[in-house]
């Protein structure tokens, strides 16, 4: 993953999909490029928008030994 110019490497994690309430959830683990720990947390919602396209926004918050970053996302999936 690459945030500013740095990159983490993700070693783990986990997630889930709250199909009743659209949600979707993510924490993962890793390390920055100084070999310090980093936490990935993401949460989202996700709208249908007719059709095949759903429409997804997505926070996320990066925490390192250097500080915290807020990383917000939105996304369109196709099925």
């Amino acid at each position: 993953m690459d945030v500013n110019g740095v990159t983490y490497t993700i070693t783990s994690g986990n997630g889930g999909v709250l199909r009743a309430r659209h949600l979707i959830l993510l924490k993962a683990e890793g390390t920055g490029p100084d070999g310090q720990a980093v936490t990935l947390k993401l949460a989202g919602r996700y709208f249908w928008m007719g059709g095949h396209l759903y429409v997804a926004r997505i926070g996320a918050r990066l925490l390192t030994d250097n500080g915290n970053f807020t990383l917000l996302l939105r996304a369109g999936i196709r099925v």
